[in-house]
């Protein structure tokens, strides 16, 4: 009896959305949800499994309030009727070598997780990595018709955009807040409640040089909180590049040479001067407070660019080539502060 009730109530549940004039036109037979960014669409033919995916997120999941259960049929219904021309999405990143001491932690517009096998890229008879997922929600620009529906590339590029800014987000907090290696390893979006998304994989990264599992304990969270809460606002286009720059030589490279072409990449990706005495000037305005700092500011620049030159138009390396990557660490460290918290 009640599995007849089950199905005679998703059946005109079915009936509804297809007399519905927004979600109506929508599904059917070689009908496809395509998300801009997304190469695999979701299919609209069989709403039944959209429906099995509603019941999972509501009444399958233990920890979610009866009362919130309107909200996640809200969200399904915003998706299958594509209105405005967005869908709903959820946006994973997994990272690898950091891994929670206790749970996962909100961030407010995002969460933080333990990650599970399957959120990781893992090649044929490869071991998944340890590490945490990124979570957020979002809306993406998206179309209800026939298989192959085109987003212009712009559109594509602008939707990667703002992803790229919400990790720099992310990864410039971390950076700031603790000395945690963390890397990106894949990115999965997922059209909610239909399944279809795709992954993409950052490009290729080295091994992690510091210890494989960092743990975040309950001090380190919060910072990292308090850090991501202060970008809120902060307009991020410009640091980027040095934020993943200067990871990538904390935490990938082993040689002080490498370390050094990383951190002054990323010098130079915040600055308007290319180099030289006036990219030393600029990082004297930006990082003292009087002139005795910018002074000093501009000195560490000058060594440091020695170094950089040497290696770049020499081919050689400075004997003080460690002492000289701690320098460009400590300038671009204090430069990301000082364009972010500041």
């Amino acid at each position: 009896m009640m599995r007849s009730d089950g199905a005679r109530l998703r059946t005109r549940a079915i009936q509804a959305m297809q007399a519905d004039p927004e979600i109506g036109q929508n599904i059917g037979k070689e009908r496809f949800l395509h998300v801009a960014g997304v190469p695999a669409g979701s299919g609209l033919e069989i709403v039944d499994s959209w429906l099995r995916a509603l019941l999972y997120a509501t009444v399958g999941d233990p920890a979610l309030e009866r009362s919130d259960w309107g909200t996640e049929v809200d969200r399904f219904l915003d998706v299958l009727s594509v209105r405005d021309g967005m869908a709903p999405c959820t946006v994973r990143a997994a990272l690898v070598g950091v891994t929670l001491a206790d749970g996962g932690f909100d961030l407010g517009d995002a969460i933080v997780r333990p990650a599970v096998d399957t959120d990781f890229h893992v090649p044929i008879g490869g071991t998944a990595p340890t590490g945490v997922v990124f979570e957020y929600r979002t809306r993406l620009p998206a179309s209800a018709g026939p298989v192959g529906f085109p987003f212009s590339d712009e559109l594509v590029a602008e939707m990667e955009t703002e992803h790229q800014k919400r990790m720099t987000r992310l990864l410039l907090s971390v950076a700031l807040a603790s000395e945690a290696p963390i890397q990106e390893q894949l990115v999965m979006k997922e059209i909610d409640f239909g399944g279809g998304g795709s992954g993409k994989a950052p490009e290729d990264a080295g091994p992690i040089v510091a210890l494989p599992h960092f743990r975040l304990d309950a001090g380190l969270v919060e910072r990292i909180r308090a850090s991501y809460g202060a970008l809120a606002e902060t307009d991020l286009s410009r640091i980027g590049v040095a934020t993943r720059r200067y990871l990538m030589a904390r935490t990938e490279r082993v040689r002080p040479a490498d370390q050094i072409i990383d951190y002054a990449i990323a010098l130079e990706s915040m600055t308007s001067k290319r180099g030289g005495d006036n990219q030393g000037k600029e990082l004297g305005r930006l990082l003292g407070e009087d002139p005795a700092e910018r002074k000093t500011a501009e000195a560490d620049h000058k060594r440091f660019r020695t170094a950089r030159q040497a290696i770049v138009h020499d081919g050689a390396i400075p004997p003080d080539a460690a002492l000289m990557a701690q320098v460009g660490r400590d300038l671009v460290r204090r430069s990301l502060r000082a364009r972010s918290l500041t």
